[in-house]
């Protein structure tokens, strides 16, 4: 009976790896697929998106347990993070104009993943960093 046990252990978080996985994915495809309801956007800042979601999917897949609220973490940190550093860079060209654009698609990604998954509160989750950010400043993370 323990060997019964073990196994369906070992087979249930083999499917459970298999399910994150394939939410992951299937998220990761969702968070990209914003960049197409954008398609008047600079393309300057879809690249930044780009690497805003690549960086995004590869922290996502570092994650023991995938949840959607860790990617809207993640799209939050790294959104505000590319656009901070781009905006500071004098040389870059890229604008408050720009600045906005690339927080607006950010802010459609995170409200896509709201909508497939109704517990997903991005303002909670924005809350929730801006008061990390308030206490523990740059420092944190």
């Amino acid at each position: 009976a323990s060997k019964d046990a073990d196994e369906e252990r070992i087979a249930l978080e083999r499917v459970k790896r298999i399910d994150a996985a394939r939410a992951g994915l299937s998220d990761n495809l969702l968070v990209r697929s914003v960049l197409d309801s954008h398609g008047s956007t600079a393309e300057s800042v879809k690249a930044l998106y780009r690497t805003v979601a690549d960086k995004v999917h590869e922290r996502a897949q570092t994650e023991d347990n995938y949840c959607p609220e860790t990617l809207v973490h993640f799209l939050l940190v790294e959104g505000s993070h590319i656009a901070a550093l781009a905006y500071l860079d004098d040389e870059d060209g890229f604008t408050t104009h720009h600045f906005r654009l690339l927080a607006l698609i950010v802010h459609d990604a995170c409200r896509d993943l709201s909508k497939r998954y109704s517990h997903v509160k991005v303002g909670r989750c924005a809350r929730n960093l801006t008061r990390q950010w308030l206490v523990h400043g740059d420092e944190f993370e």
